[in-house]
């Protein structure tokens, strides 16, 4: 769902790809003329994200979260873990955000402010089975506006949003 929204950044942008996984939204961006600085704090997404955006206007990072990035961005994309972790805890961190499922969207939330520029936007996903009223609570809470971007129903139990925060 991010991908819809990456592929179609203005040239020039600075944009910021948080959990860049596979690289797909920064070879998105970058193909779109935007500057992309990708992270994850997984060294298998980092070197895959390399592969993927060679040639490409894209800096590549290790990086939990926002911890070692710097400056501000037009773009900021999280395609954030947003699942519940199972009663066990014996959950993937790549698809698991926390006992709740909005844990590591919450943390991604405290850090953005900083790293968003005047007119900047953040995009993140969230799942349905995490809880949109506890993220939108806290959204308040923090004090940004935001409207989703994005909807789509993923079977009959789910449905998956792109929030867009500023």
């Amino acid at each position: 769902m991010l991908l819809r929204i990456a592929e179609r950044v203005p040239a020039g942008s600075r944009v910021l790809d948080v959990g860049c996984g596979s690289g797909i939204i920064s070879v998105a961006a970058a193909s779109a003329g935007a500057v992309v600085t990708a992270v994850d704090v997984n060294d298998r997404a980092v070197e895959s994200t390399r592969r993927a955006t060679a040639g490409l206007n894209v800096h590549v990072a290790k990086s939990g979260l926002l911890q070692n990035v710097r400056g501000g961005f037009d773009y900021i994309f999280f395609n954030a873990p947003y699942l519940p972790a199972s009663a066990d805890g014996a959950d993937d961190a790549a698809w698991t955000g926390g006992k709740s499922g909005n844990e590591l969207i919450f943390s991604f939330l405290s850090q953005v402010r900083g790293h968003l520029t005047e007119k900047g936007r953040a995009f993140f996903t969230c799942s349905s089975l995490a809880g949109f009223g506890a993220l939108e609570k806290k959204l308040g809470e923090l004090g940004f506006r935001f409207r989703v971007a994005l909807e789509e129903h993923a079977g009959l139990m789910e449905t998956l949003r792109v929030y867009q925060v500023w």
